[in-house]
């Protein structure tokens, strides 16, 4: 049977090229001609293109029950096959967007965890000797590929233990760039960053990332428990330790003053919570993290 039907699925097919192309290539206003305007207005060209194909299908069985080459049982059967394949195709498609973006977002990332491990392949990780949070910048510039005039121009800053220091300037003046630097995603075209006298090129990149903790411009909340939220930072604290980094961060009362206390679900991108809670679960962090230096973005935000 399925031999004898094999010009008609050829039919099919052909009629299902010539309907993608005739969806794909001509314009909207056109297509109103055709009376189905309404119809790519109110659905996207994938379903669009699977109607028009599974009418195509149709059609062809038609043809192959007139000249007794199927029956209506081979046509009732394959309208379900058709529509599950069809389903995860148009799923497929309408991602597709999200997919593209999502990879092209990963690529920096990539590019910063090949750089980590070229670079402890290189320095054969070296552990921070002393902890007592000093940091120097010497001769420190920077420029991006592509452009002749440095971000950052043979900068020297040397801050001291237990001290705190703002960078303030307009866009564009390499505040960013330099924070950037500090957290190792950056390397100095010319220069050296110390960190208790040594170069942070040479630190071992866990023992680096032990020392130091940062506060993004804009928290990282994950659709999970405050509790797993906050224990991000330092994954075998105890529940002491994240109560301790909740009551630095004045925000112990407000957790438990909810129906389920920690273990309430805060929403995709922490959606239950205001801006300053979130701020406050990315503060609890860092404090029970217990690290040396913090590094934080938009600290009067």
């Amino acid at each position: 049977m399925m031999a004898d039907l094999h010009p008609w699925i050829s039919i099919s097919r052909g009629c299902c090229g010539a309907a993608a192309l005739f969806v794909a290539l001509v314009p909207t206003p056109a297509l109103n001609l055709f009376g189905i305007g309404r119809a790519i207005r109110n659905k996207n060209r994938v379903d669009l293109f699977s109607l028009l194909a599974l009418f195509c299908y149709v059609e062809a069985f038609g043809f192959a029950i007139l000249l007794q080459r199927a029956t209506a049982g081979d046509l009732i059967f394959f309208i379900p096959v058709w529509q599950k394949l069809w389903y995860q195709f148009g799923e497929l498609m309408r991602n597709m967007p999200e997919l593209v973006g999502a990879l092209s977002d990963a690529a920096p990332l990539r590019r910063i965890l090949e750089k980590g491990t070229a670079s402890a392949r290189q320095t054969n990780g070296q552990k921070l000797g002393c902890t007592k949070g000093s940091l120097e910048l010497v001769n420190v510039s920077f420029t991006y590929p592509g452009m002749d005039k440095p971000v950052i121009d043979r900068l020297n800053m040397a801050i001291k233990p237990a001290t705190k220091v703002a960078l303030l300037g307009p866009s564009g003046a390499g505040k960013t760039t330099l924070l950037r630097i500090f957290m190792r995603y950056l390397s100095p075209s010319s220069g050296v960053v110390l960190i208790n006298g040594q170069n942070i090129e040479n630190i071992d990149k866990d023992s680096f990332h032990n020392f130091v903790g940062i506060m993004p411009q804009m928290p990282y909340i994950f659709n999970t428990t405050v509790m797993e939220n906050i224990r991000l930072g330092k994954a075998d604290a105890s529940d002491e330790e994240v109560y301790e980094g909740c009551r630095n961060a004045m925000i112990h009362d407000t957790i438990m003053a909810r129906p389920h206390g920690d273990n309430t679900q805060i929403g995709e991108q922490g959606g239950f919570l205001s801006g300053g809670e979130k701020q406050r679960i990315e503060f609890a962090r860092l404090f029970f993290k217990a690290a040396q230096g913090y590094f934080i973005r938009r600290a009067n935000g």
